[in-house]
């Protein structure tokens, strides 16, 4: 079974440690418009194609584990989010994962790799090359990024 089919068996799910709602395509083209760039190719497939949500785990329930919706990354990236952090982000780092106590995962539309998924310090997120891999990765062990996991 390939990601997106994995993934949209959770989609319309009400509760539950792992689920995702449906992204409009005008609200992914208004968050781009905000945030001035395009979301990385594979996060706006994931938004077009699943949507957002939750890969958590009920083992675990301190982590949240949301793949923020995209008109929120655009709230975070201008500070005007509820859930936004005490720091700001280092200048072209996208926050699109809230992973609970106020830390979030970025990729970093503008780099070489702009798929490659780095903890909000600015260090990479060991166990997967890119943001397909991350999901996957999540799908399988919720909580594999965690340092002290």
């Amino acid at each position: 079974m390939n990601l997106f089919d994995e993934c949209l068996r959770f989609r319309g799910i009400d509760e539950g440690p792992v689920r995702f709602i449906e992204v409009q395509l005008g609200e992914i083209e208004e968050a781009e418009e905000r945030i001035h760039a395009s979301f990385p190719s594979q996060l706006r497939e994931f938004y077009k194609r699943v949507g957002y949500g939750w890969i958590a785990s009920e083992a675990n329930s301190e982590v949240n584990n949301l793949i923020i919706h995209p008109l929120d990354v655009a709230d975070l990236c201008h500070g005007e989010s509820a859930f936004s952090p005490e720091f700001r982000f280092s200048p072209g780092d996208l926050p699109f994962f809230d992973s609970g106590w106020s830390r979030f995962l970025v990729l970093r539309p503008h780099s070489a790799n702009p798929n490659k998924v780095y903890r909000d310090d600015g260090n990479p997120v060991e166990g997967c090359s890119d943001f397909d891999g991350f999901v996957q990765c999540l799908l399988n062990d919720p909580v594999f990024y965690l340092v002290d996991n």
